[in-house]
């Protein structure tokens, strides 16, 4: 596709985002990045101001409408990676439903520009924290992280919090394969597209155990926790109970 006609496809959004967003900083942000005003700090870009405050249901579509605008010539690499980086932070569920579908978000994250993971080896392992679906399912999700207790964190906050079934799975993978957003949340987030080959990794007492570390981590907890400070943990989501 050539820049004439991605430029077109970035205008038709532009026109919708114009009638929807409301706040007056709102709409002096999309100005700013219309007219090139890229830079609000030392680390701070227009498009992430935008999509710090802007409504949820829009950050999706702004990052699309960026990453229109990036491959017409119309945006740095900059104003677009923390376009998707914020997006996909606050709400990756925005950001699918604006792609509509994997080869499009792929597209979309290969082109950002991530900065390249020295700190991986060059094959890593990677989890997956999930509840309430199948292994098929979880094999085709996005999000994974490099930190295993991550995985299991989430895994048993679903079956705590929603009484679903949990679910951990493993991939091995070359890091080249990997898209790797800030970490802003601490979480050890890479985004993953080829989990097919990814299996079962445990079982549900050691996803409360590493998850309970987890959790013990938040809370900057020191000691080591025992299975059984594991389940207090698990059941109750807290770590009163566990001497600091």
């Amino acid at each position: 596709m050539n820049k004439m006609d991605c430029a077109l496809r970035a205008a038709r959004i532009e026109r919708y985002l114009r009638s929807e967003l409301d706040e007056p900083e709102d709409r002096r942000n999309f100005q700013r990045i219309l007219d090139r005003e890229e830079t609000l700090g030392p680390d701070t870009s227009s498009s992430e101001v935008l999509l710090w405050w802007c409504d949820e249901e829009l950050r999706g579509l702004i990052a699309l409408w960026l990453y229109w605008r990036y491959r017409a010539g119309e945006c740095s690499v900059k104003v677009y990676q923390d376009a998707l980086d914020t997006a996909w932070s606050y709400g990756s569920e925005w950001v699918v439903g604006a792609a509509r579908d994997r080869r499009q978000l792929r597209a979309m994250f290969r082109i950002a520009e991530f900065p390249v993971a020295d700190h991986l080896p060059e094959v890593v392992d990677i989890w997956r924290g999930t509840g309430g679906v199948t292994l098929d399912l979880a094999r085709k999700a996005l999000s994974w992280s490099t930190d295993r207790d991550v995985a299991c964190w989430f895994a048993c906050a679903y079956l705590r919090t929603r009484r679903l079934d949990a679910l951990v799975i493993r991939a091995t993978v070359a890091k080249t394969d990997l898209f790797v957003p800030y970490n802003a949340r601490d979480e050890d987030e890479v985004i993953y597209f080829d989990g097919h080959h990814a299996v079962v990794d445990a079982d549900l007492t050691d996803w409360q155990v590493a998850g309970a570390r987890r959790t013990a981590e938040i809370w900057c907890c020191e000691n080591t926790i025992t299975p059984a400070e594991a389940e207090a943990i698990h059941r109750t989501g807290s770590v009163a109970m566990v001497p600091a």
